[in-house]
């Protein structure tokens, strides 16, 4: 009987070894899935004219469209089912990101269009998205959330969704927030809707603000958000931040590992990609409803500008470019910085049927997709000699960090004349320049500058850039629509000075 014996032994062993085999094998096949997805989405990141796989960029979303439901499933179980699926095309169906597409994966995707009789979602747990650099990042749905920004646009998103704001950065904070505040009177524009201190009585009696600081948006400081998130989020903090290559912050998600603050690398203006980052914020936030409602509102002024704009002839395109002509930094420049690939200034700007002028050049140097490049007067001319283009659109840190909003900056017809004064120079005098502010060319009112493209390119007048600015005003809780709300509420009239200029409606 010992052979018998033996030979139980024999097989009980074999079979450990296939399942251990197997698993090696599973585990080495989802190493190189996500190795081969990140190569893909790295190489998307560096192509020009890439775009985001979807606008709610949720792993689960395998559908691709703007919600979350059975369609998903359908996919999701129809892929899991085989095992012979492309990865790469396939990586929304991986909802748990594990480089695996399976059962798991159903199960979880169940969970997370599951809805309660409000039809709101309930689903509260770990999820995975597409970050505004191509980058698959996970955020925690059911940690506490107080949030923080970085620039102006990812504030304002997390005012037009209603979350919980603890602390801002240096651009937006007054003094009273921030000693070290040294970016003007952008904070001019939350004061409204946000717990700003406007005088010392508004501290508390240890003279501390109700916001906290989180610091300078050109150099982050990791403890520095994690004092914000002991002081002012109970432990917890949810950072909105902007791309990982702006300021060359990737130090940050290894520095605030294993902690309770989560980095959000949203769209805000990246690509253009704002209602991405809406709709992906939306779920991720537990206000899915109120983020649609806003890409619907977005989505019926911008659907009817693209059908226009694609019925316009080809010997009625016009050549556009784009460029900085001041920065938070400096009140005017001597030179452009050139607006690139990942600006949404210039991607909304190509898409109103321009010559793409400044894609042009920038391929011609080589340059890589990158958010602008500096150019020279010089430069200019050569440009404009070697394509002629009629339209210079210029952007500047308007409309709340210049006059009248802060008197220490230019006002918009002093920023106006004096780029106009080289383009007749350098240009023959045969351009038209126009300007916009920069808080209004992208993120969340952005509709104002795609109006007002469209009203200065062509002349088209049924887009009413006034009623698209209040009601985006409205959005943000900030309009005021009958004069009896005060500072720090506006209506068009109050701003559209240091808005645009010319006035482009």
């Amino acid at each position: 009987m010992m052979y018998i014996v033996v030979a139980v032994v024999a097989v009980i062993a074999i079979a450990a070894a296939a399942f251990v085999m197997t698993q090696g094998g599973n585990d080495g096949l989802a190493k190189k899935n996500i190795a081969d997805l990140n190569k893909h989405l790295k190489d998307m990141y560096n192509t020009s004219d890439a775009e985001y796989p979807a606008r709610l960029l949720i792993l689960g979303n395998a559908d691709l469209d703007d919600d979350l439901d059975a369609d998903d499933l359908a996919i999701v179980k129809k892929v899991a089912s085989t095992t012979d699926y492309d990865y790469v095309k396939n990586y929304f169906c991986d909802a748990n990101f594990d480089g695996l597409i399976n059962e798991d994966d159903v199960k979880l995707v169940e969970k997370m269009i599951a809805k309660d009789s409000k039809g709101q979602y309930t689903y509260n747990d770990v999820a995975y998205y597409v970050d505004c650099d191509f980058v698959v990042s996970k955020y925690h749905m059911d940690w506490p959330l107080h949030t923080s920004n970085i620039l102006t646009q990812t504030l304002e998103m997390l005012c037009i969704l209603q979350v919980d704001v603890v602390a801002v950065d240096d651009r937006v904070a007054n003094s009273y927030i921030s000693p070290s505040a040294d970016n003007g009177t952008y904070w001019k524009e939350f004061a409204g809707v946000l717990n700003y201190p406007i005088k010392p009585e508004d501290l508390g009696p240890d003279g501390k603000a109700n916001i906290g600081a989180t610091g300078s948006y050109r150099q982050i400081s990791s403890e520095q958000y994690l004092q914000v998130a002991r002081e002012y989020g109970d432990g917890y903090l949810t950072a909105v931040m902007n791309s990982r290559y702006a300021r060359g912050t990737e130090y940050l998600e290894e520095q605030l590992a294993g902690t309770n603050v989560q980095l959000i690398r949203i769209q805000s203006w990246e690509r253009g990609g704002v209602c991405n980052g809406m709709l992906t914020l939306g779920y991720l936030f537990h206000k899915y409803d109120r983020a649609a409602a806003w890409v619907e509102w977005h989505d019926g002024y911008y659907n009817a500008i693209m059908k226009k704009v694609a019925s316009i002839p080809d010997n009625e395109r016009v050549g556009a470019i784009i460029a900085v002509l001041s920065d938070t930094d400096n009140a005017s420049k001597d030179t452009f910085d050139m607006m690139g690939a990942t600006s949404g200034e210039y991607q909304n700007l190509k898409k109103m049927g321009i010559i793409d002028v400044t894609g042009e050049y920038l391929k011609s140097i080589g340059a890589s997709p990158q958010w602008s490049v500096t150019v020279n007067k010089e430069v200019l001319a050569q440009i404009y000699k070697d394509y002629k283009f009629k339209y210079f659109i210029g952007t500047f840190t308007g409309p709340y960090n210049i006059s009248p909003f802060n008197p220490d900056r230019a006002v918009a017809d002093v920023i106006y004349q004096q780029t106009k004064n080289y383009i007749n120079e350098y240009c023959n005098g045969d351009v038209t320049l126009q300007l916009f502010g920069w808080i209004y060319s992208t993120g969340p009112h952005e509709m104002t500058y795609i109006a007002g493209l469209a009203n200065t390119l062509y002349g088209w007048d049924e887009f009413d850039v006034k009623k698209i600015t209040e009601e985006s005003l409205e959005w943000m809780g900030i309009l005021d629509k009958d004069g009896t709300k005060g500072e720090y509420y506006y209506t068009f009239e109050d701003i559209i000075d240091s808005m645009m200029w010319p006035n482009a409606y």
